[in-house]
Order: structure tokens, then C-alpha cells, then sequence
């Protein structure tokens, strides 16, 4: 996950350690794969280990990043997934779109298979609230504040079935509103800890626009 190395990188970093980062937080005893690189290569390559890798854009705009992505996903295929015959390796990246389509072209997209993920259908929604929410009182709640926000922020984008662009099929939202419905207090939820200019920001906010209307 992209929490576990970003705040390691304080000075540059190899994709080397990357992957130690990645044991150490999966195994007690990570001894042997820290020391071994060719039996972390081999149980990826034979399908005991998958790797998702979270962020990957993240870490390679990272300024203490230096290796080009281009590079790093080359060095994936050869080292990881091989390129004899029958590898059963699995390598999961996750990367913003805008990302991805800027570095494509330098890539070996033959060996690579790219998914655009969508937001939640209006079947699949209901679905998700279905398992996530016991009481059949908040979720029909739930069910409405979705479309309410999806009303109210696309009110130009016209209907359909998976509602790609919509933000209201995001499951992020899908689970704030969840949240929302489930706690004991909805007038005063907020998903957010607060911040240390909570207090500071509305008063400068007030001051502003008392300003704006004085005859200067």
C-alpha cells in the first residue's frame, strides 16, 4: 500500500527497497526474503505471491524517486513475471488515468493488460447498501442521499446505466454515505478529523466578506 512507503521516502530510493518495504509489513519473520531476492522472484513468478502495488504514480512523480516508470515496469516483467512460458506471476498497479495515458506509448502494452475502472451502476449501488447496511430504514436513506448527490453535482450529464462519470457511483462516497446514515448523529458527521485552522479559516472567511461590503 502506498501508506507504507511514502513516508520512507525521505532520501532516494531503489525499487529494491520498495519490496522490503512491502515484506517487512507482510511477514513477522521477513528474514529470508530480505536476503534472498531470487526466492521473492521465484514465488512470484510461480503464482504464491501476488503483488498489487498501490500508488504507482505516486511513487514514481515522488522527487526521491529517480527511476523512470517506463524502466520500472520493464524491470517488473523480466525480473517478476519472466518471460518464459507459463508464468503464473500477477502483478496488480493502480495509477490515475491521466497518468497512465501520458507514459502508455513507452510501453510494452503487449505484455500488459490496462482496466479503466467505473463507478458503481445503479443496480451494483443498491447492492453494495444492501450488504454493507443492515436496517432497511437507513438504507433506503442511503439509497436516497446517493441520488441526491448525484442530482445535485451532474445535474447536466444525462442518465445512464453505469454512470461512469458519476461521483455519486464512486464507492469512496458510497461509503461516506454509509457512514453517514449509520451514525447516531448525522447533522454533526463529518468523515474528516479536524484540522488545526478548523477554528481560524470561518473567521477569516467572515472577516473577508464583512470586508467586501464596507463603502471604502
Amino acid at each position: 500500500e502506498s501508506e507504507q512507503w511514502r513516508l520512507r521516502l525521505q532520501s532516494k530510493v531503489e525499487l529494491s527497497s520498495i519490496w522490503d518495504i512491502a515484506i517487512n509489513n507482510l511477514l513477522r519473520q521477513p528474514g529470508r526474503f530480505l536476503s534472498n531476492r531470487s526466492l521473492f522472484e521465484t514465488l512470484v513468478r510461480e503464482g504464491l505471491l501476488y503483488i498489487i502495488f498501490d500508488g504507482f504514480d505516486e511513487l514514481c512523480l515522488h522527487p526521491q524517486f529517480s527511476e523512470h516508470p517506463s524502466d520500472v515496469l520493464n524491470q517488473f516483467i523480466e525480473d517478476l513475471a519472466g518471460n518464459e512460458f507459463g508464468s503464473n506471476a500477477r502483478i496488480l498497479l493502480t495509477t490515475r488515468e491521466n497518468y497512465w495515458n501520458s507514459l502508455k506509448d513507452t510501453l510494452p502494452l503487449n505484455q500488459i493488460d490496462a482496466f479503466r475502472l467505473l463507478g458503481f451502476s445503479n443496480e451494483q449501488r443498491q447492492e453494495y447498501f444492501k450488504i454493507r447496511i443492515e436496517d432497511a430504514g437507513k438504507r433506503d436513506n442511503a439509497r436516497i442521499l446517493a441520488s441526491q448527490i448525484g442530482v445535485a453535482l451532474y445535474p447536466s450529464i444525462p442518465r445512464e446505466a453505469q454512470n461512469a462519470d458519476r461521483l455519486s457511483g464512486t464507492p469512496f462516497v458510497l461509503d461516506l454515505v454509509s457512514q453517514a446514515v449509520e451514525t447516531e448523529d448525522p447533522i454533526s458527521f463529518n468523515p474528516y478529523p479536524s484540522a488545526p485552522l478548523d477554528n481560524i479559516l470561518p473567521s477569516i472567511c467572515r472577516r473577508e466578506n464583512k470586508r467586501q461590503t464596507l463603502d471604502i
